[in-house]
């Protein structure tokens, strides 16, 4: 920099003895990138590990932020006492990039450990927390203690002592953010699904290698600074004077508002928006970027404002009126969501109509989230003298006030005072605090103390009207469910409205997820706005799984439920001959209310005494449990859910295989509707990699089981009739099926091992990893939209390569019964008689007699 830029700059309050404020800022705006990198995917590989439960996923971000924050504090302080802050902020990046590209090794460490103590199952609650957050400590503390320094080291070195209102320390905050925006956006929409987390994970080291080199050469040339040039400004020699407590008051319960409300929206928008892992990401991108913009925004407001508890206490106000406006809009956002994704004609324009609502909720309160922490650092002093010091322990209280919204929020507001009693009581305390900062302010507010008092009142008018009803938690809107009205046609959305709250049962906020039981055709129950299961619509399925594994294991005596539902897959489990001992896992014990609800159609699987529900993450349950089991049968929500796909992958199916007995069946759930032939097929191709016997079944026309085991199944039809005759199972199969005996069970066979090596053979299927998730997203991307794919077309495919039927090891079967049984099933279900039914002149004669009486 030329003696006259350094002038310049040293005038401007930007420049001084210090290096480009852009070069800085872009080093920034790239490390920022690379921290939302890790962020992401230490929280999928963690989740892999601990669990998808609240209480992991707790201790996971409390970690991160911990680190962040105690880094922050501690290196800020060192920061004022170097003489080379940029040198420091280099070597800083350096070894955050060398400690990361180690933690892909220590999550698997971490792994084995976790599961070698039998996690929550063992451990219980609280202690599988306690060795969550010793291990997550190990593997995120230190490179996240460093990432906390980054920050002070990077303003010092770039404020100079003109710089009395601090707005360069603004554009360093605001494009640091925005790097963070650019960072979770390409990991989330690109990088994870197409590279895998781990590579993603060392690219982000690779970019953080490069800044901190970079910021290393660069501060070869630059002059030292006086570290006695902080000290002397220094009141009281660094005691922290009342309104420096105040401040970092305010940073903590601004931090613990603004991570509360994180956790609110993710509650509140899973529902019209879907729930998938884009809409997580992109709530987390709409939020960074508002941050981002809001800090760099400070550097010109603050132009023509000076920094004043007046102006805190007005961003405050104006902050809760823009948290409040979504209460008071209501159910108008939701109905908002729905005609968005009906016109949307492709998942680009889903995306969009996502980014429009979250423009609503999520962003203006992000903007003045953003332009209130730099100010809260003005506040404290100015220039340079102690700014790293101070920019530190800011950072610090704020992140123990997002700390404990995490804790409050995840275990506390929400399931006592459900989201929206969340919402409101957030709003509240950002009310509380505007007016205690325009009483700090005094005389000195002026006319700006009646400005804040006007938007209080506007808020608290918001904050009390009705807000978001079971129409926007229960009606399906984000998964394409939910058909709303034209805007044109204002009688027929009031219908729609009515409608859907006459057919609200109950609701429930669990610790894990927001639950109804609706009844508008049958009694369903919704998950986090979706429905998940019908105890009548679906009984064909629920009871379905059930009587795949006890017909398909010889002498089955154990077994494992993934999800309890409506209890009908564990209840008629727990009820088939020879069957001593079911274990139920479910993630969210409001689902009890459910059960209950279902108990004359489930066997009272409630109180069943061969039932034991275990609460808890499936996923780790399969994973630290050392029983073994006769049948499993997995029957999640929708892969497309954020972290349902981890019970799709290979390494999840290896330790399903090792926790089934020798002639163990596994029975897994799959989607067949809103989902293309690739998709399927990953899946089935992962399951062939992991099991000798891969076998593929339909329950309903739009579910399809994909049956494992290790050896052949024995095709008996002696043994099948003998079986399938029992009392129980022959009212299971007239439930469920609406059939008797073999050849109505058959008529449920779509393709056998064979057909499945086809499948697993092309070239273009991969198997779905932990690392490489491409169910995940594969699911995610056709939600709400007809893709052309239906169970009938892989049946087509099977019959064409002489695959559709099982290998028989003794007795007959009428196989033109199975067919005409077939024809039955699908017209019973969808009113329709496939091709592949109608290809002898038998069968198309009995096709067409459905037909006419159909009246077609």
């Amino acid at each position: 920099m030329s003696g006259r830029g350094a002038s310049r700059g040293e005038r401007s309050g930007v420049g001084g003895r210090a290096p480009g404020l852009w070069l800085v800022a872009l080093m920034l705006c790239v490390s920022g990138g690379s921290a939302l990198v890790f962020q992401v995917a230490w929280m999928r590989e963690l989740r892999l590990v601990f669990g998808a439960t609240t209480a992991a996923v707790a201790a996971v971000l409390a970690v991160f932020m911990a680190g962040l924050g105690l880094g922050s504090a501690v290196l800020g302080r060192r920061a004022d006492r170097t003489a080379n802050p940029l040198r420091m902020y280099g070597q800083l990046e350096i070894a955050v990039a060398l400690m990361v590209a180690l933690s892909p090794y220590l999550i698997g460490l971490a792994a084995k450990i976790y599961f070698g103590l039998g996690g929550q199952g063992t451990l219980g609650l609280g202690g599988a927390t306690v060795v969550r957050l010793a291990l997550a400590v190990a593997v995120m503390g230190v490179p996240t203690f460093f990432m906390g320094g980054t920050l002070p080291a990077a303003a010092r070195s770039i404020t100079a002592a003109g710089d009395v209102r601090r707005r360069a320390l603004a554009v360093l905050y605001g494009v640091n953010t925005l790097g963070a925006v650019c960072g979770a956006y390409f990991a989330t929409f690109y990088a994870l699904e197409t590279l895998g987390t781990h590579a993603t994970l060392w690219l982000g080291c690779a970019m953080n290698l490069l800044v901190g080199l970079i910021a290393v050469r660069s501060s070869k040339s630059l002059p030292a600074l006086e570290p006695r040039e902080e000290v002397a400004a220094e009141p009281a020699a660094l005691a922290l004077e009342l309104d420096h407590v105040l401040v970092y008051a305010a940073a903590g319960v601004l931090g613990f508002v603004f991570f509360s409300l994180e956790l609110v929206w993710y509650r509140m928008l899973a529902p019209i928006l879907g729930g998938t892992t884009f809409t997580f990401g992109l709530i987390l991108c709409v939020a960074l970027f508002g941050i981002g913009v809001g800090g760099a925004a400070y550097n010109w407001v603050f132009r023509w404002v000076s920094p004043s508890w007046s102006v805190l206490a007005l961003s405050c106000a104006v902050e809760a009126a823009l948290a409040a406006l979504p209460l008071a809009l209501g159910d108008r956002l939701a109905i908002l969501a729905g005609r968005l994704f009906i016109q949307a004609t492709s998942f680009g324009q889903v995306v969009v109509g996502w980014c429009l609502v979250m423009s609503i909720v999520v962003l203006p309160v992000a903007l003045v989230s953003g332009l209130q922490f730099p100010l809260l650092v003005a506040l404290l002093g100015e220039g340079r003298t102690a700014v790293s010091r101070q920019l530190g322990t800011a950072y610090a209280w704020n992140t123990v006030g997002a700390i404990a919204g995490s804790l409050v929020g995840g275990f506390v507001a929400i399931p006592l005072l459900t989201a929206v009693g969340a919402w409101r009581a957030l709003v509240v305390l950002l009310v509380l605090l505007s007016a205690g900062l325009i009483v700090r302010a005094g005389s000195r507010a002026g006319r700006t103390a009646y400005v804040v008092v006007g938007v209080l009142l506007f808020t608290l008018a918001c904050a009390w009207q009705r807000g978001p009803t079971s129409l926007w938690r229960h009606s399906g809107i984000g998964a394409g469910r939910a058909i709303v009205p034209p805007r044109s046609n204002a009688n027929a959305t009031q219908m729609w409205i009515n409608e859907h709250r006459r057919s609200m049962q109950w609701e429930a906020e669990g610790i894990e997820s927001s639950i109804a039981i609706t009844s508008p055709d049958g009694l369903s129950f919704v998950v986090n706005g979706k429905n998940d299961g019908n105890a009548i619509g679906d009984a064909g399925t629920q009871i379905g799984v059930s009587i795949l594994g006890a017909v398909l294991h010889p002498a089955p005596k154990t077994g494992l439920v993934i999800g309890l539902g409506t209890g009908e897959s564990a209840g008629w489990l727990a009820e088939m001959p020879g069957i001593e001992r079911v274990d139920v896992v479910e993630l969210e014990p409001a689902i009890d209310e459910m059960a209950r609800r279902s108990s004359q159609l489930n066997k009272d699987v409630l109180n069943h005494p061969r039932v034991r529900r275990i609460y808890n993450d499936g996923r780790e349950f399969v994973f630290t449990t050392d029983q073994k089991y006769d049948v499993i049968i997995s029957e999640p929500s929708n892969p497309y859910r954020a972290g349902v796909a981890a019970l799709y992958t290979l390494e999840f199916y290896q330790q399903v295989r090792d926790r089934l007995t020798a002639e163990g069946v596994f029975v897994q759930w799959v989607q067949a509707y809103e989902v293309d032939s690739l998709t399927v097929s990953t899946v089935l191709a992962t399951a062939r990699r992991v099991f000798q016997h891969v076998e593929l079944w339909q329950s309903i026309p739009s579910d399809l089981q994909v049956v494992c085991s290790q050896v052949p199944i024995k095709y008996s039809v002696e043994e099948m009739r003998t079986r399938l005759g029992t009392p129980i199972m022959a009212e299971a199969l007239r439930v469920a099926w609406k059939v008797d005996g073999v050849e109505g069970f058959l008529a449920h066979y779509l393709g056998n091992t064979a057909y499945v090596d086809g499948v697993e053979s092309a070239s273009v299927i991969l198997p779905n990893t932990d690392d490489r998730n491409f169910l995940e997203y594969g699911f995610a991307k056709t939600v709400g939209f007809l893709t052309g794919f239906t169970a009938s077309d892989m049946r087509e495919a099977a019959v064409l390569a002489g695959h559709h039927r099982p290998v028989l090891t003794e007795g007959g079967i009428d196989w033109e019964l199975v067919e005409r049984r077939r024809i039955e099933f699908n017209f019973l279900f969808t009113g329709q008689i496939l091709p592949s039914q109608q290809r002898t002149p038998e069968l198309r004669a009995l096709a067409q007699g459905y037909v006419y009486f159909l009246g077609g």
